[in-house]
């Protein structure tokens, strides 16, 4: 947000029900605009990145249903809304930021910013102590990079969690279609909605990798080990 004149939200919803027995976290990746920064996105990649707020629209759309149908759950939503632009005061890659959760994040690609933003949203998820967290973000270009634009990637630490969300597309679109992380092939026509279980039981050293695309890996040397980062 330093390097926008617009200031950035964190916007907090709540739904709570008398016989709830539990608190989900749904939180969305609220970039409003997203230049890349100073690690400058091309004009073409640079001209649909309205759409980097499609997480956050879809925990509030979430919302608005939650508040119709009224669930007997706790829901906690969270969006860390901000513009992603360069300034005098924009962040530099080499620059270190503190997280919320303390960790120190050393910025090599001031383009992979969805994952500070969200990952402090998790930690403040994390100190209002709910059961689940479910994040939703245009996150990050290897997905598209290695799915395409057609297919959902779905990455988590908690396989019965996976397992529920998946199910849930089931039901809603009929038999999900896997590319990759389960036993059942591929299935046709190519075009469906597929989805892709993987699991990430540990988080990045790096802010970003060396490699095309922008997903993290686990070596590196960066010095933060927090969620998202």
């Amino acid at each position: 947000a330093r390097g926008s004149s617009v200031e950035p939200k964190f916007i907090e919803l709540r739904y709570t029900h008398p016989e709830a027995k539990k608190t989900i976290a749904l939180i969305g990746k609220g970039i409003t605009y997203d230049t890349g920064g100073y690690s400058l996105k091309s004009t073409d990649s640079m001209v649909n990145m309205k759409d980097d707020m499609s997480g956050a629209a879809a925990v509030l759309a979430t919302m608005k249903a939650i508040g119709a149908i009224k669930p007997r759950v706790n829901i906690l939503m969270l969006i860390a809304a901000t513009e992603n632009s360069i300034g005098p005061n924009a962040i530099h890659p080499g620059d270190v930021v503190k997280s919320l959760g303390g960790k120190t994040v050393e910025i090599n690609n001031t383009d992979a910013e969805g994952r500070l933003t969200l990952g402090d949203a998790v930690v403040y998820a994390n100190m209002q102590r709910v059961d689940e967290i479910i994040d939703l973000a245009t996150l990050t270009g290897a997905c598209v990079t290695a799915l395409g634009r057609e297919i959902a990637g779905i990455i988590g630490s908690d396989q019965q969690l996976i397992d529920r969300l998946v199910q849930a597309v089931e039901r809603e679109r009929g038999a999900p279609r896997y590319c990759c992380g389960d036993s059942t092939p591929a299935m046709t026509p190519a075009r469906q909605p597929r989805i892709v279980r993987r699991m990430r039981r540990q988080a990045p050293a790096r802010h970003t990798p060396h490699h095309r695309g922008g997903a993290p890996g686990r070596r590196g040397r960066a010095p933060c080990r927090g969620p998202g980062r």
